[in-house]
């Protein structure tokens, strides 16, 4: 029987799928079925896609199979899910993100000293467009700043000198006496 969508009251060929398919889950074979409608038009970027129960019960699977299908289409980013509204084909769906072309005539080669360099990095560290994976520091934003400030007091009135002497030979005596134990 035909899959009809609400939308646009277009009749769909019944998809065909396999119950017994012990290679592919039928999540997976839905979603293929719904991609394959996307990529061939029947379904166009911004057109609402069945809602779960109604998908569910015109295939006859379950709600959890639609429900996996459409997470695996919004993995894919076919679809997208909309609150209190359902499922959309996204409006990007069917261009193929790729890299970005670079124009290898444009570049050319120049020696760099060590000293320009270190200027491009420093230069670039305080550039806030760029996610700097060099530095393995937190995000000032998410620490407890006023709470850190705190427990800093708090250690440094306990350990009054000990914070700030250095450990002689043999190694910090708290230390020494800890391990000891």
């Amino acid at each position: 029987m035909p899959v009809l969508f609400p939308q646009s009251d277009v009749k769909l060929p019944t998809m065909p799928f396999d119950r017994n398919d012990t290679n592919q889950p039928l999540y997976c074979q839905v979603s293929d079925y719904i991609e394959s409608l996307i990529c061939k038009g029947t379904l166009r970027p911004g057109d609402q896609v069945p809602s779960i129960r109604k998908l569910s019960r015109q295939l006859e699977v379950s709600i959890n199979t639609v429900k996996q299908a459409y997470g695996h289409l919004e993995d894919h980013r076919l679809v997208e899910a909309r609150p209190q509204a359902g499922y959309f084909v996204q409006a990007r769906s069917l261009e193929t993100p790729g890299l970005p072309q670079i124009d290898r005539a444009a570049i050319h080669p120049t020696e760099v000293t060590l000293s320009e360099l270190s200027q491009m990095i420093l230069r670039d560290t305080r550039n806030p467009d760029l996610l700097q994976l060099g530095v393995n520091l937190p995000d000032p934003e998410s620490l407890p700043v006023d709470r850190l400030r705190r427990m800093l007091t708090s250690e440094t009135r306990r350990l009054g000198n000990d914070c700030i002497a250095y450990a002689l030979d043999g190694g910090y005596p708290r230390l020494r006496k800890q391990i000891a134990k």
